[in-house]
Formats: structure tokens, C-alpha cells, sequence
């Protein structure tokens, strides 16, 4: 009786030891096996939508921009009507809702960005408002340069108006070319204004020198045009998407998931 009770025991902690053992097991696969191709983007998207410092960091830059603008107009002798140049997403309008809903669907751009933009659900990125506002009642004219389609332009000015941002209309909005490029755009703008201030979260929305170059490159003309940031170009903060990415993937987003991975870690320095 004893023997069968002792081999009972021993028969019930070994199943319990098989059961726990592959129970770790399928939660080690489960981990392993993940395989999300925004997971990287994640970290970035919180830092946005939660830290003090992003709104620390936007505040700051409009706090920046119009003592820059203030100076400037009281400099500017010209003739041409002063403006101020903006690029919209991150830089006036915060999609990071866009970015949370492809990180959980496990998606890429541009998969749901057409339903997001005709929400018009996009909200002022912090500190825009306040700066715009000043800036228009100090006499300059806003233009917003952004990559979004042409076929988007009704619900961006939509979305601009509802936001309650001056010179929300078509003169001022200017949509997506053929080319990425802004710096056409910008050259419209000025031949009838001058451009006292620029801002942006990417490279791009200042100077087309930034203009498909690599990683290396990239650096050399920021430290070129040194001078500028923080008096003529003002940027904003975007961990999540931009030509700095794009440069790590050669601009070439036909690679493997696995391939931007391995490009992500390349550029990594360790001590």
C-alpha cells in the first residue's frame, strides 16, 4: 500500500515537473516568435505620447521659434511679404495614433493612413498653436510644405481648420509633388515671400543638401549648416519615422524585415 502511495507521489511531481517544464516552453516559443515589424518603433511611440520631455522638447523649439521670428522681423528690411514655413505631420499635427494603430495590426505604412488623415482626428502637436498664432498677428504668412498626396488635401485642410491654425486654404497649403523633394516648393514660396523660418522634424523640410544622402552624409551637412539651427531652422522631435531611418536602409524599402533589422543594429556603437 505504501509502495503504490510512494509511486503516486512520484508519478504526480513528475507530471507537474513535464507540464511546468512546457509550459515554459510554449511561452519561450510564443516570445520567439513574434515577429512584429514595428517592435522596434515602440519605444519611440511611447517617449512621444507620454514623456514630459517630448512636450519639454516642442515647447521649447516654439518657445525658440518666436524669439527667432521676433528678431527677424525687426531686422527685415526687404520688400516681400515675411513667412514662416512648416512641414504638418509631427511638426504641426501629432499622428502618433496613427503610428500605435499599425504597431498593434502589425502593419507598415501606408496601410490605414488614408482612413487616419480623412478622421481628421490629428491634434496640434503642443506649443504649435500658441506660436502660430503670434506669428500671425506679428504680420507673417504661414505655409505648410508636406509630403501628404494631393488627393488628401480637403482632409488636411479639414483637419488644419478644425485645429483652429491660421491659413488653413489652399494658397497656403501645398501638397506632394511628383517628388518628395520640398525644395521646389519652397522656391514658389519664395518668389513671392521671404522665408524668415523654417521648421520641421526632418532634414528635408529645410534644405534639399539632406536630400537622399546616407547616414555619414547626413551628419557632414548638419555640421555644415550649423549656424542655422536654432535661427533659421527649427527642429522638432520624431524617434519614429524620417529619412534618418530611411538613410539606414539605403532608401530602399523593398529590403526584408530581417534585412532593416540587421541594418538597425549595424549602425549601433557599443563601448
Amino acid at each position: 500500500m505504501k509502495r503504490h502511495y510512494l509511486a503516486l507521489i512520484i508519478s504526480v511531481i513528475f507530471i507537474t515537473s513535464v507540464l511546468i517544464t512546457s509550459c515554459k516552453n510554449a511561452s519561450i516559443t510564443i516570445e520567439a516568435s513574434s515577429d512584429n515589424k514595428n517592435e522596434f518603433m515602440l519605444g519611440s511611440i511611447l517617449w512621444i505620447q507620454t514623456s514630459a520631455e517630448a512636450r519639454a522638447m516642442y515647447y521649447q523649439s516654439f518657445n525658440l521659434a518666436a524669439m527667432r521670428l521676433d528678431k527677424s522681423l525687426k531686422e527685415y528690411r526687404g520688400l516681400k511679404k515675411p513667412a514662416v514655413v512648416l512641414d504638418i505631420d509631427e511638426t504641426v499635427l501629432d499622428n502618433s495614433p496613427y503610428d500605435v494603430r499599425i504597431y498593434r495590426e502589425n502593419k507598415l505604412y501606408p496601410e490605414f493612413w488614408k482612413e487616419w488623415i480623412e478622421s481628421t482626428a490629428a491634434k496640434p502637436v503642443p506649443g504649435v498653436s500658441e506660436f502660430l498664432a503670434a506669428a500671425k498677428s506679428l504680420g507673417a504668412d504661414i505655409f505648410y510644405i508636406t509630403n501628404r498626396k494631393e488627393e488628401f488635401r480637403d482632409a488636411t485642410l479639414k483637419n488644419l481648420s478644425a485645429a483652429g491654425l491660421p491659413n488653413a486654404d489652399d494658397k497656403h497649403l501645398l501638397m506632394r509633388t511628383k517628388e518628395n523633394n520640398k525644395q521646389s516648393r519652397r522656391i514658389s514660396v519664395a518668389e513671392e515671400h521671404e522665408i524668415l523660418l523654417l521648421i520641421g522634424d526632418n532634414l528635408g523640410d529645410f534644405d534639399d543638401v539632406f536630400q537622399g544622402k546616407s547616414v555619414v552624409e547626413r551628419a557632414a551637412a548638419v555640421d555644415s549648416l550649423r549656424d542655422l539651427f536654432g535661427k533659421r531652422f527649427i527642429v522638432l522631435p520624431n524617434p519614429m519615422y524620417g529619412d534618418w531611418l530611411d538613410a539606414i536602409y539605403d532608401y530602399e524599402y523593398s529590403k526584408s524585415e530581417k534585412k532593416k533589422a540587421e541594418l538597425r543594429k549595424k549602425y549601433l556603437t557599443d563601448f
